[in-house]
């Protein structure tokens, strides 16, 4: 964890994110019971690709509750198919019927 902000016995803390050669990357163990979606690899590491750590902060809690959903959807045997209906995707409607 790295903290994001302190003062007196409020403290923002930022899990998930690591500085290395002045760049902060994602590093986040996978559950065991969800290493097929990972190709089994353990570990996710992953360059953020900024040098603000108020941004990496940002950008790592958006990737974790992406990766949280995802896994709660894959432990509860919801499919790609299932998941897709629910936000109201359809086949064939890319950008062009979303724009005009």
């Amino acid at each position: 964890m790295v903290i994001l902000y302190e003062a007196g016995a409020i403290r923002v803390m930022c899990k998930h994110i690591q500085l290395k050669d002045n760049t902060w990357y994602y590093r986040r163990r996978v559950p065991k019971d969800v290493l097929r979606l990972h190709h089994k690899r353990g570990t996710l590491f992953f360059s953020l690709k900024t040098t603000d750590k108020q941004q990496a902060c940002r950008m790592a809690d958006a990737e974790t509750r992406r990766l949280d959903s995802l896994w709660k959807a894959h432990r509860e045997g919801v499919t790609g198919k299932v998941m897709s209906e629910q936000l109201g995707l359809r086949p064939g409607r890319g950008l062009g019927s979303v724009l005009g």
